[in-house]
């Protein structure tokens, strides 16, 4: 007699990759995320989700970043859990804020397992001020990113329209948004 076991696992994203390390946010299925996520194939993942809806949100925004896949990366579910704010096997995170003259500036930097490091540079102003000849309100906020940082995400327009319609991000296809 032969025994036949069939492992079915169920693909919860297919991302093509657009380069070789990769951080975006996406709606994925709350019951997706019960077993975890894992990357069926070469590769590193890790995952978070997003403080975005309540904790019965469904779809539920989760952050996204993988690492060393090759041209496609396929998510399934039945892996670990989610990784702390601060990072996981793809990259680390670090967040220093200090005193500006007229705020408060904070520089985030997401060192990579490949050993890039992005970076980004938050002022948020407590009082009006001038910086590099732009005058800024007391309220307001000035971010500047290395390029790479906003390159990692483009990943993001080649995903399918779909669970960004479901999450109420982008309207149907084919219809025009509010105007």
């Amino acid at each position: 007699m032969t025994t036949i076991v069939a492992l079915a696992v169920q693909t919860v994203l297919v991302v093509p990759m657009t380069a070789d390390a990769v951080r975006f946010g996406v709606p994925v299925r709350a019951a997706d995320l019960a077993s975890g996520l894992r990357l069926s194939g070469p590769g590193r993942l890790q995952w978070r989700r997003l403080p975005v809806g309540g904790a019965r949100a469904d779809p539920v925004w989760i952050e996204l970043a993988i690492a060393g896949a090759g041209s496609t990366a396929r998510i399934v579910a039945g892996g670990d859990g989610p990784s702390t704010p601060e990072g996981g096997p793809v990259y680390a995170r670090e967040v220093v804020a200090r005193p500006h003259e007229f705020g408060t500036e904070t520089v985030t930097r997401w060192h990579w397992v490949g050993g890039a490091t992005d970076e980004r540079v938050r002022v948020e102003f407590r009082r009006a001020g001038e910086l590099d000849g732009e005058c800024y309100g007391a309220g307001e906020a000035r971010t500047r990113a290395r390029p790479a940082l906003g390159e990692r995400a483009v990943v993001a327009t080649e995903l399918a329209r779909r669970p960004y319609e479901v999450a109420a991000v982008l309207p149907p296809a084919g219809r025009p948004g509010l105007g």
